[in-house]
């Protein structure tokens, strides 16, 4: 290979790579805040017509408010949060989709809010309960204040 040849292979991946770290920054942009959430929480033993919590458990619904106004999705889907009570982690339960709560498995884009309900099934009843959003590589929530938790509907207090 001649030396003119290599000179250009070398300007060209040099030029790729500075391109390359120029778009890092915009694709990994810290936008914190711009992931706004709220949530409250009740406890009953049952949702709708046919789901009944079993002896000794209850459902705990959890209706989440959320607001994006970063880059990257916030999903619905119930399986990316989870509910923990006395430092035990609960999966949704299949009540989610019963009817009365409405629930849909959705994407929230930049610009975009939502409202939805999950049903975690536990063992009795909690008094504080704290809801975690797991997606893997998902943006980190805001707590905001979008309901009136001075007289919420519940058996406790959420952190």
């Amino acid at each position: 290979m001649d030396n003119k040849k290599s000179i250009k292979i070398g300007f060209t991946c040099i030029t790729f790579c500075l391109i390359g770290l120029a778009l890092v920054p915009a694709a990994t942009a810290d936008d914190d805040g711009g992931y706004k959430f709220d949530w409250q929480w009740y406890t009953t033993d049952h949702i709708g017509e046919y789901s009944k919590a079993p002896s000794g458990y209850s459902y705990v619904v959890a209706t989440i408010y959320i607001k994006n106004d970063g880059i990257k999705l916030i999903s619905t889907n119930p399986f990316y949060w989870s509910l923990i009570v006395d430092g035990i982690k609960y999966i949704p339960d299949a009540a989610t989709y019963d009817s009365p709560l409405h629930h849909q498995n959705v994407n929230v884009m930049t610009g975009g809010e939502t409202e939805t309900s999950i049903v975690f099934l536990v063992k009795g009843k909690p008094h504080m309960v704290k809801l975690k959003y797991d997606e893997l590589l998902g943006p980190t929530l805001t707590r905001i204040s979008h309901y009136d938790h001075s007289n919420e509907y519940r058996d406790g207090s959420s952190y």
